[in-house]
């Protein structure tokens, strides 16, 4: 999905952007943006555009990105605790059950958790592009050019 909006602040590598509009009908509320008090939706992503604030900008939010950072982040850590619940059953000590669980879960964790952030950096929203903002042509003397300024002669 693309959007279009103005960077608020740009911090490294990254830029918060304030959306337009409301949004889209398509937007399947993936919630890759988030809600400002004020009603904004706004986004932090990777400035591959380098834009600088107050510059309008394109932003590419990856259809399904959302889905799979959940799955990492939620799905490796439970995969993990079910592991270490079953392996500290199988364990006939019961001070040594308390020892196994921890061991196998706490790795399923911290690696769920490193491969969900690694996803989210590489497949996150990204600013793409800034749009050239025209002011419109003013009106000027009949006699004058269409920037308004007045003919040679």
């Amino acid at each position: 999905m693309t959007e279009t909006g103005r960077v608020a602040e740009v911090g490294g590598r990254t830029a918060t952007v304030r959306l337009d509009g409301a949004p889209p009908g398509g937007c399947g509320g993936c919630r890759a943006c988030a809600m400002g008090r004020d009603g904004a939706r706004t986004v932090e992503g990777a400035n591959e555009a380098g834009a600088r604030p107050g510059d309008r900008v394109r932003v590419e939010i990856p259809d399904g990105a959302l889905l799979k950072v959940s799955a990492l982040l939620y799905g490796v850590p439970l995969a993990g605790f079910l592991a270490g619940a079953l392996a500290a059953a199988a364990v006939p000590s019961s001070p040594l059950r308390a020892v196994v669980l921890p061991a196998v879960f706490a790795p399923a964790w911290f690696a769920g958790t490193r491969l969900a952030d690694r996803y989210a950096r590489s497949h996150g929203p990204r600013v793409v592009g800034t749009i050239a903002e025209t002011e419109g042509i003013r009106a000027g003397p009949t006699t004058g050019s269409r920037d308004g300024t007045e003919g040679e002669g």
